[in-house]
């Protein structure tokens, strides 16, 4: 009898619990079908309304509660609202549509539009009457597929708190406020612009265009440059996309070769559509400059030929540079016509893969680019023997010049040429003990008169002058090293000089010379780098056999 009174009370204390039945669905119609909720939760419907100018479209979801928010929002022939119902009871979600959105105006103001760009939202703003629970005017940007436009969007409207505090968004109606967003209090208080928010333009690079996007500074607008290359008949077309940059359009015509980059800029999301480049300008324009293109300058002059400037080309040019646009060597010479651009500095070639040297002159008026353009060209090398390539010459250099570096250093000698158009460096020496050299130059006036392969011999005449040498790491082993030695050529001065060295690499960089040298060192006017020595501003002159002598 006892066994069966604590049964009893065990049967008692056992509850049953079952999980809550809902319906489920999710569409623009609800055919449910049954789902298991969490036990004792409440069945859930959510409806959702779209409207943009006059199309609405409704949504209906049900199932079990979720943590959803309703939100509203109003703008200027759009709007959306999300309403959220709940129940008890089995399946007592049983809507087959969607409740009609809250349309009840709540005696709020706020200006409204809803446009791609902040100029035309500011100049399409109207009054808008606020509805339901939406008690804030907002300014706003973002991006959106409700309305069918780009997929950036500037708005003015009214909306709930909830939005304004970041509890909830608008994603349901398919737009996504960024955080830029204002809100207010008060009737037509969003009078202000919505803020500048970043711009989405398409981005590639190519012959063609794989298009991905990319965001561009605020009220930025989308860049298309197109590029064309040709040669020989043979065009290259490129084509680049995306935020602006500062390129300026330019073109160039030679013989046989032109290139011209063009640069469109547009407004509006997205708007550089375009999948390849556009054709080039190639409508002549009336002017007529001598052309040629090629690797050295006399054959660029026996090959030229009268060519027609097209476009902007509003200049005759004669250039030289390095090339990879024709099939022929790095270096060229080149006559045609050019945009002022080119001329003026402000842009190059390169897109054309065509680099003109400081060297290239530019003038105006038919046929004005005969000739070299008053430019000197001259053999250009370096080094112990010489392969020469033809330079053409600035407007201040109207001579060819051979230098001659002679380097000595006990019995060795090391001898050095260079061609190249005249510079402004002046002939030196120095002699020391066991070490000394020379640079020598010889000048031409005619073109490519430089044709002197074999480096001069350097002068090695006494002129009577002696001076005490040395060279050494320092000052006191120079002293104790320092012998008298015979100055030659133009070598009127004794010194002592100190600073680095490469002379003689096997010795430390660090050096004290002293010996005879040019006058001219003296003075500052030249200096003995080309013979690998560096006083850094440190040496004393004098004038006069054995001056620069110190005791031990």
């Amino acid at each position: 009898m006892k066994l069966l009174f604590v049964i009893a009370i065990v049967c008692s204390c056992i509850t049953e619990v079952r999980s809550s039945v809902c319906y489920k669905c999710s569409g623009t119609t609800c055919s449910g079908i049954i789902t298991l909720c969490l036990p004792s939760s409440t069945c859930q419907t959510t409806s959702i309304t779209r409207s943009t100018g006059a199309i609405n479209t409704t949504l209906i979801e049900q199932g079990c509660p979720g943590a959803t928010q309703e939100v509203s929002f109003t703008s200027r022939l759009v709007f959306g609202s999300k309403n959220v119902k709940s129940c008890n009871g089995a399946t007592c979600n049983t809507a087959t549509v969607a409740d009609p959105s809250n349309r009840t105006q709540n005696g709020l103001e706020c200006y409204g539009c809803f446009n791609s760009t902040s100029n035309s939202c500011a100049t399409s703003e109207e009054k808008v009457k606020c509805v339901g629970q939406e008690d804030r005017c907002f300014n706003g940007s973002g991006t959106q597929s409700l309305a069918s436009f780009g997929s950036s969007f500037f708005a003015k409207g009214c909306v709930t708190q909830n939005v304004c505090n970041g509890s909830a968004n608008l994603n349901d109606f398919l737009v996504n406020l960024d955080a830029q967003t204002k809100c207010c209090q008060g009737n037509l208080c969003n009078v202000e612009s919505a803020p500048p928010v970043n711009v989405r333009c398409w981005e590639c690079s190519g012959k063609t265009c794989n298009q991905s996007q990319t965001l561009c500074p605020p009220l930025s607008t989308c860049q298309t440059t197109s590029i064309t290359r040709s040669t020989g008949g043979i065009n290259t077309t490129l084509i680049t996309q995306g935020c602006p940059e500062a390129t300026q359009e330019v073109s160039f015509t030679s013989c046989f070769t032109f290139g011209s980059k063009n640069v469109k800029s547009c407004n509006g999301a997205n708007c550089n559509t375009a999948t390849v480049a556009d054709p080039s300008n190639r409508t002549q324009n009336g002017l007529e400059c001598y052309g040629c293109f090629n690797s050295t300058s006399d054959s660029c002059a026996t090959s030229q030929i009268k060519v027609k400037c097209v476009g902007q080309e509003d200049r005759c040019f004669y250039g030289s540079g390095t090339q990879s646009l024709a099939s022929f060597g790095s270096s060229f010479f080149a006559k045609g016509c050019v945009t002022q651009n080119v001329c003026n500095g402000s842009v190059n070639l390169n897109d054309f893969l065509v680099s003109l040297d400081s060297q290239t002159s530019c003038c105006q008026g038919n046929l004005c680019n005969s000739g070299s353009a008053g430019l000197q060209v001259c053999n250009q090398c370096s080094g112990t023997t010489c392969n020469p390539t033809t330079v053409l010459c600035p407007s201040s250099s109207r001579k060819c010049e051979t230098v001659s570096i002679s380097q000595f250093v006990g019995t060795g000698t090391k001898t050095l040429f260079q061609q190249k158009c005249a510079g402004t460096d002046e002939a030196v020496s120095f002699t020391s003990r066991t070490v000394s050299g020379s640079r020598d130059s010889i000048f031409c006036n005619s073109r490519q008169c430089n044709t002197q392969t074999p480096a001069d011999a350097a002068n090695r005449t006494f002129n009577g002058l002696q001076c005490s040498g040395c060279f050494d790491s320092t000052l006191q082993s120079c002293i104790n090293a320092q012998q008298n030695v015979n100055c030659v050529g133009h070598e009127i001065r004794c010194f002592t000089g100190s600073g680095t060295q490469n002379l003689m690499p096997q010795s430390p960089p660090s050096v004290t010379i002293k010996g005879c040298i040019t006058k001219n060192v003296c003075d500052g006017k030249a200096n003995l780098n080309d013979l690998n020595i560096n006083f850094n501003g440190t040496i004393n002159c004098c004038a006069g056999s054995g001056c620069n002598s110190v005791k031990v």
